[in-house]
């Protein structure tokens, strides 16, 4: 049933003689020209008939007289005359019961809200004039709960308030059923449950200064599906609060000036399976406690930032493609803790994501490519933790972490970046956790400008430079991990790093294992040195740093190397099996060798030449290719309590112009 004909009724009613509408015939001829502004009575036969004959039959006259001191409630005449027409006339219970409470309504002996029919419960709209309605706003104001207006081809240029549960749903091709307003929202939501799907959205601007959302839900539930969102002020859509709901589905939300969807004040809506693109600032902003579910959506936002997390903003984003960001991708920082997962960032134009100011969140499973600075820069105090992500082919650094952030790193992939897999610099201090990262175009993990760091359990190999280069006054912590095949060293300490490597294997590093140089002086405990294409450990240029109970075995051209005044300390290591010397100390090197066993080492098991003089003591130097210790080119030292025996060329060897200081020596 149409609504329509109870509207023309008490129009007559009103505007009539109660001559001309108590007569049966004159009633329905006036009805009948009345439908014609609303393409015509043909289509409301049914009920005509119904009204036609309540007329005939007085019972709009005993209707008339209900309500008074004499006359029976309003209610019960409607039920007597409803049970008179399905029994007299033969007409269905509920067109009986609309014809009267029509009636009553029209003689204001019922209010329409305490109706108990509804007219039909679809209602369409035509700009052409071919529907129910020439507006939306008309159909929505005329729609019953629950009811479905289907909106045809055209622009309707209307502001629509929504209080009602109902749909409302495009007939035809997206982009042409347009509804777009000017200077106030294009929808709000006030209350109750809506469906919208199908419909161009736009808002336009005429006021300077106006601010305000296409769609402004501020209670209620909010279906939006298979729409087109755009808007030339605030945002396309904002969601606020817990009591206001959108599950918004397979649309367009594009060219905000400022934001597409803002999600703030505990809102938990749902968006998946949109592009979200064009946007001035950002693609979409959870704030204030919103937590809502993202998944399945494209960003593409080249003006701004794809989706920005801040202020105790958290939420659930999941299988999202970010790209092509003007800015950074996602930026998280305030608080803002979501949880990414299975995500692609890719092509930024700055990072993939930036956390700081005290950001958290959890991101995981995501997969970062080819952004410019970075594929996450963490910074400001900011604390993500980062889980099996994939991250590579940056044009800068894959992860940096700086300015005093923090992060937990963990069994990520980490390859092909440009400057480092991950940097860490200015204070940054990240816990780095069963992580790979191989094949970088510069360097594995670079430390560097007094920073920290905890790495455990992680495997780096045949990156162009180094696997770890710490400098700087940096300290590090390096635990458990394998480093081999690097292009140049396995790790590199120089101007001033620190750190410490514990239980660490180095190998197959093309100048050395482990290169230390320019005040560099970390500590090595327990790790194993081996197979290095030149040095196992080359200590120059002043390096200096403790190296303790190590294994360094089988390197070209000697285990250790300490040359250029450098002056490190070398305690209770077995070094063995070299193809060169086991120690070179060379330069004016110096250096502490103590309670070491040097052992089977092709050349000389301790060299000391060009005025090097360290102190070695307490050591069994044995089994050597050459000699045990040798001394050439005015170099010097001190050598106690050492035990010489069986090296092949003899024990010692000092050369005219050295001198070496003996103590307790056995030969």
């Amino acid at each position: 049933m149409s609504d329509i004909p109870r509207k023309i009724l008490c129009r007559i009613v009103a505007e009539y003689s109660r001559e001309m509408w108590t007569d049966p015939q004159r009633c329905i001829a006036l009805f009948m020209d009345l439908c014609a502004e609303q393409g015509g009575y043909q289509q409301y036969q049914s009920q005509l008939m119904v009204l036609q004959e309540s007329l005939k039959s007085k019972l709009v006259d005993n209707l008339a007289k209900a309500g008074g001191t004499t006359g029976l409630p309003v209610e019960a005449v409607i039920s007597q005359a409803t049970k008179q027409l399905q029994a007299d006339k033969g007409f269905e219970g509920q067109l009986a019961l609309w014809c009267m409470e029509t009636w009553a309504i029209a003689l204001h002996r019922l209010s329409e809200a305490t109706s108990k029919t509804y007219s039909s419960p679809i209602l369409t709209v035509s700009a052409q004039g071919d529907g129910h309605y020439r507006t939306v706003s008309e159909a929505l104001y005329n729609a019953g709960p629950g009811h479905t207006v289907i909106v045809k081809p055209g622009v309707y240029r209307e502001s629509l308030v929504l209080e009602k549960p109902l749909k409302l749903m495009g007939s035809g091709p997206v982009e042409t059923i347009v509804i777009e307003s000017l200077d106030k929202p294009c929808i709000t939501q006030k209350d109750a449950t809506v469906c919208i799907q199908g419909l161009t959205l736009r808002s336009h601007i005429n006021t300077q200064g106006e601010r305000f959302a296409t769609i402004e839900l501020r209670r209620g539930q909010l279906e939006l599906e298979n729409c087109d969102v755009s808007s030339p002020s605030y945002a396309c859509i904002h969601l606020s609060g817990s009591d206001a709901l959108a599950t918004i589905t397979s649309s367009h939300i594009h060219d905000g000036k400022e934001y597409g969807i803002v999600i703030e004040n505990k809102n938990q809506s749902v968006i998946q399976d949109c592009h979200i693109f064009g946007h001035g600032q950002a693609g979409i902003t959870i704030s204030k406690d919103a937590n809502p579910y993202i998944k399945n959506c494209t960003f593409h936002c080249k003006r701004g930032i794809n989706a920005l997390i801040s202020n105790q903003g958290q939420g659930k984003i999941e299988n999202c493609e970010f790209m092509e960001s003007g800015s950074f991708s996602i930026e998280i920082r305030q608080g803002g803790n979501p949880h990414i997962q299975n995500c692609t960032i890719h092509n930024s134009l700055m990072s993939g994501i930036r956390i700081r100011q005290d950001g958290q969140g959890l991101i995981e499973q995501c997969d970062f490519s080819e952004n410019i600075l970075t594929g996450i820069e963490v910074r400001s105090v900011a604390m993500p933790t980062i889980r099996d992500c994939q991250i590579h082919h940056g044009k800068g650094s894959g992860i940096l972490v700086w300015d005093r952030g923090r992060a937990q790193i963990q069994e990520c992939n980490i390859y092909a970046n440009t400057i480092a897999g991950i940097e860490i610099k200015q204070g940054g201090d990240p816990h780095i956790n069963h992580c790979q990262i191989y094949h970088e175009m510069g360097t594995g993990i670079l430390v560097h400008d007094h920073s920290y760091g905890t790495i455990t359990h992680c495997t780096l190999y045949e990156n162009k430079q180094a696997g770890i280069e710490i400098r700087e006054h940096s300290n590090p912590t390096i635990q458990d991990c394998s480093i081999s095949r690097m292009g140049y060293a396995g790790v590199l300490i120089h101007n001033e790093g620190r750190g410490v490597l514990e239980n660490c294997t180095l190998s197959e590093n093309i100048k050395a294992n482990v290169y230390i140089s320019q005040q560099g002086a970390p500590t090595l405990q327990k790790c194993s040195i081996h197979n290095a294409k030149d040095y196992g450990v080359l200590i120059e240029n002043e390096g200096q740093g403790r190296l303790e109970d190590c294994d360094i075995q089988q390197n070209s051209l000697a285990e250790i190397k300490i040359a250029g005044q450098s002056n490190p300390t070398i305690h209770h290591c077995h070094i063995h099996d070299g193809k060169g010397h086991g120690i070179l100390i060379t330069q004016k090197g110096r250096g502490t060798i103590e309670h070491c066993e040097i052992s089977k080492n092709a050349a000389t098991g301790i060299e000391i030449k060009q005025s090097s003089t360290p102190l070695i003591r307490r050591c069994k130097i044995q089994q050597q290719g050459q000699y045990g210790v040798a001394v050439y080119q005015e170099g010097k030292g001190i050598l106690e309590e050492c035990n010489l025996q069986h090296n092949a060329h003899g024990p010692l060897f000092c050369a005219l112009d050295t001198h070496l200081q003996q103590y307790q020596i056995t030969v």
